[in-house]
């Protein structure tokens, strides 16, 4: 196994893990965000495929992803008590700048790809602990009315 697929393997396994505890255990709007997770990586795969990624130009494809993540997390903090989505909408934005990263410089596309993969982690990191925070709410409540 090469390096590459090691990191790819762990991504996966990182994604399917956090939305599983999401949606499983979670409210409403951990499962919400485990949805956008979900549904923002299949996109960016079909928007890869379909619209092969330019590391010399902006990626149309992955911007319109990208905003479309970060439009869903501002939302998503919009309509719920909790402080996660805003965690996660946040770590979206550097994901934004950087697929305007090749218009500004010459930046090789591995260095690209390994920015903007960095930032999705504390993504999930930020749903996970939301998710914790969820179970501890409860389990406050129910000790609460015994």
């Amino acid at each position: 196994m090469t390096l590459v697929m090691f990191w790819q393997f762990f991504f996966v396994l990182t994604l399917i893990g956090s939305a599983s505890y999401a949606l499983t255990m979670g409210g409403w709007p951990e499962r919400t965000g485990a949805i956008i997770t979900v549904l923002a990586t299949v996109l960016t795969v079909i928007a890869n495929m379909t619209l092969a990624p330019k590391w010399h130009s902006i990626d149309r494809g992955a911007l319109m992803v990208d905003i479309l993540v970060l439009a869903s997390f501002v939302n998503l903090s919009l309509l719920c008590d909790r402080f996660w989505p805003i965690w996660a909408a946040s770590f979206q934005i550097p994901i934004v700048a950087i697929d305007f990263a090749p218009a500004l410089t010459e930046v090789s596309g591995a260095a690209l790809s390994n920015a903007q993969v960095f930032w999705v982690y504390p993504t999930f990191l930020s749903l996970i602990i939301g998710t914790r925070a969820h179970q501890l709410r409860q389990r406050e409540r129910a000790a609460g009315q015994s």
